[in-house]
């Protein structure tokens, strides 16, 4: 299961990265897309995702839809920094 959810959170970076969200660039979608996962914030997620990924966003959210609201509360927590090296 760890394997799955790395695997589908590599290839949602992956496709966040590549892609330019509004002119705010690549880096600011990466944390929008990743804040909104780890919080469980599907719908902010998919407003810089594909259409693939949305689909992925869709299956993952009724997957995790019976999470108890505890949980969801603790995972709301959680923040994304990304850090780009040069």
């Amino acid at each position: 299961m760890k394997k799955i959810l790395f695997s589908f959170a590599a290839v949602c970076l992956m496709a966040v990265t590549m892609m330019s969200c509004k002119g705010n660039g690549p880096k600011s979608a990466a944390e929008k897309f990743l804040n909104g996962l780890y919080h469980m914030d599907y719908a902010s997620a998919k407003e810089v995702s594909t259409e693939e990924t949305k689909k992925q966003l869709d299956s993952y959210e009724q997957m995790m839809g019976m999470m108890q609201q505890n949980a969801k509360e603790e995972a709301k927590k959680i923040k994304v920094n990304i850090r780009i090296r040069r």
